[in-house]
C-alpha cells in the first residue's frame, strides 16, 4: 500500500495512537493522508517519534492540514523533530493547524528537506516574525509555497520579498495577510525570475495606491498569473495593472471597479495604448460592479490588448449586455464568459438560456394551491394566505442583493455545487437568483434557501 488516507474528524488521537505502528516496520506507504483528523499536541508527539524511527515508512507526502497540532508549541516541536528525517518529502501540508509564532519559530528545522517541492502553511496564525525568509532559501526544490492567511503583515511581506531572488519558486500565494500599499514595492522587486503564478488577493488594504506602486515597481519578465482579487483597487487600481504589462493573465475578481472606474480604465488605454503586442492575454473581472452603460465604453477600448479571453460574470449587465458581450466576442475572436439572469419562462429546474447551468432547485415559496390548502399537511394550522407567504419570501431574499458573495449550500441534485462561492448578479427572477461561480466561470439559478452570505 503506497497510500492511506481514512476516517473523519472522530478520528482524533485515539486513533492516530492504533495507526502509528502501520507506518513503520517494512510499509511501503509513501503518502499518508490525515487532513480533518481531529488531531491534536499528544497525536504531534507521537508522529514525531514514528517519523523519527530509522524504521519508518518512506513517506513522500504528508497531509496535516486541518488539525490542531500547532496548538501546543512542545508537542509541534517534537513533530518537526520527527520531520527533519524525512528528507526524501516532496510535499508537506501543515495548513490549518494553530500554528502561532512560538510554534513556528521551529520551522527552520526543516532546512535540510532538499527535496520539499510543495509546502502548505496557510491560514496559521504564524505572524511577521516566523523564520520563514531563512527556511526558503534553503529548500532548493521548494516550487509552490502557500501562505494564504498567515498574518504576516506588511513587515512579514517584505522581509518575505529580500529573499525571493534566491529560491525557485514557481507559485506563491501571499493572500488574506494584512498587507498595504506599504509592501508592495518590495513585492514587487523582490520577485524572483523562476515565479510564474502569485496571489495576493483579498488584502484590502492594498487599495488604489498598492495596485499602483506595483504596477510601477515590478521589473521582471511577465506572470502567468497575478491573481488581485478583492484588493479594494478601483479603476486607477486597475488601469495601472493592466496597463503595466506585468502579467499574460489578471485576475481582479471583486474589486469595486464599477461603471466610473470602467470609464476610468477605457481612457487609460485609449490615451496610452500599449507600445509593443499586449501581454496581456487572460483578463477577469467578475464582480467588478459593472452594469451594461460601461459596456459601450470598456469594449472597445479592451480591442487594444488583443486579449485571448475575458470575464464578466457577476455582473449586472442584463440582456442589452449580453447582445454587447456576443456582438465583441464575434468581431474580435475573443472569448467572454458572462452569466445571464434566471428566465422567468423557463420550467422549474430548467432553463432556456445554454449559458445557464441549470436551474438548481425549486422555486421559492409561494401561496399554496387550493389541493394543498385542504390536505393533510395543514391539519391544525391554517395554510399560509398569499399576504402571509409573499411576506415570508420577502424576509429571505432581503438578505440577498445583486453583488453580495455568496457560498452555494444544500443542492439536492445538482451537489456538485454545493460549498462553492460565487457573486449574485441578478435580482430574484422565477424564484431564483443567478449566481456566478467563480471557479467553475458559469451560471447557475439558485433559490434563496440555498445560499448564504460568504463571510470568510
Amino acid at each position: 500500500m503506497e497510500r492511506l488516507s481514512f476516517g473523519d474528524e472522530r478520528f482524533g488521537d485515539d486513533g492516530l495512537a492504533a495507526l502509528v505502528a502501520g507506518i513503520g516496520v517494512g510499509s511501503s506507504l509513501q503518502c499518508l493522508d490525515l487532513e480533518l483528523r481531529g488531531l491534536g499536541a499528544p497525536s504531534a508527539t507521537r508522529l514525531g517519534a514514528v517519523l523519527a524511527s530509522p524504521q519508518k515508512a518512506p513517506l513522500v507526502e504528508l497531509i496535516l492540514g486541518r488539525n490542531r497540532l500547532g496548538e501546543n508549541a512542545t508537542a509541534f516541536a517534537e513533530l518537526l523533530g520527527g520531520l527533519c528525517a524525512m528528507t526524501s518529502m516532496t510535499k508537506l501540508d501543515l495548513s490549518s493547524n494553530l500554528i502561532d509564532s512560538e510554534a513556528a519559530a521551529n520551522l527552520e528545522v526543516l532546512n535540510e528537506h532538499a527535496a520539499l517541492c510543495t509546502l502548505h502553511l496557510d491560514s496559521n496564525p504564524i505572524g511577521p516574525s516566523a523564520p520563514i525568509p531563512s527556511l526558503i532559501p534553503s529548500l532548493p526544490s521548494l516550487r509552490t509555497l502557500v501562505l494564504e492567511g498567515c498574518a504576516l503583515g506588511d513587515s512579514g511581506i517584505s522581509a518575505l520579498a529580500t529573499i525571493l531572488q534566491s529560491t525557485n519558486l514557481t507559485d506563491l500565494d501571499l493572500s488574506k495577510n494584512d498587507a498595504s500599499a506599504l509592501s508592495m514595492a518590495a513585492l514587487a522587486q523582490g520577485l524572483n525570475a523562476s515565479l510564474r503564478v502569485l496571489r495576493c488577493s483579498e488584502n484590502p488594504d492594498v487599495g488604489d495606491q498598492g495596485s499602483i506602486i506595483f504596477a510601477e515597481s515590478i521589473a521582471r519578465a511577465p506572470l502567468l498569473q497575478l491573481n488581485w482579487s478583492r484588493n479594494g483597487a478601483t479603476g486607477v487600481g486597475a488601469a495601472a495593472l493592466v496597463q503595466s504589462q506585468c502579467t499574460q493573465g489578471l485576475v481582479l475578481l471583486g474589486n469595486t471597479i464599477g461603471d466610473d472606474g470602467a470609464s476610468v480604465l477605457a481612457a487609460s488605454l485609449k490615451d496610452t495604448p500599449s507600445p509593443g503586442p499586449s501581454v496581456l492575454k487572460e483578463l477577469d473581472l467578475t464582480g467588478a460592479g459593472f452594469s451594461v452603460g460601461c459596456l459601450e465604453v470598456l469594449l472597445p477600448a479592451l480591442k487594444s490588448l488583443d486579449l485571448s479571453s475575458v470575464v464578466l460574470g457577476g455582473n449586472k449587465i442584463g440582456a442589452e449586455g449580453r447582445e454587447l458581450l456576443d456582438a465583441f466576442e464575434k468581431e474580435t475572436g475573443v472569448s467572454v464568459a458572462y452569466d445571464v439572469e434566471a428566465d422567468p419562462d423557463a420550467a422549474d429546474g430548467e432553463s432556456k438560456t445554454d449559458t445557464l447551468a441549470g436551474a438548481v432547485e425549486a422555486t421559492a415559496a409561494s401561496s399554496p394551491s387550493p389541493e394543498l390548502a385542504s390536505s393533510p399537511q395543514w391539519i391544525g394550522k391554517p395554510p399560509p394566505t398569499p399576504e402571509e407567504s409573499m411576506a415570508s419570501a420577502s424576509a429571505v431574499t432581503a438578505l440577498f442583493s445583486v453583488g453580495n458573495e455568496v457560498e452555494i449550500t444544500g443542492l439536492a441534485t445538482m451537489t456538485k455545487y454545493n460549498g462553492l462561492k460565487g457573486i449574485i448578479s441578478s435580482e430574484l427572477v422565477n424564484g431564483r437568483y443567478s449566481v456566478w461561480i467563480v471557479s467553475e466561470s458559469k451560471a447557475i439559478a439558485v433559490k434563496p434557501e440555498n445560499i448564504h452570505l460568504d463571510v470568510s
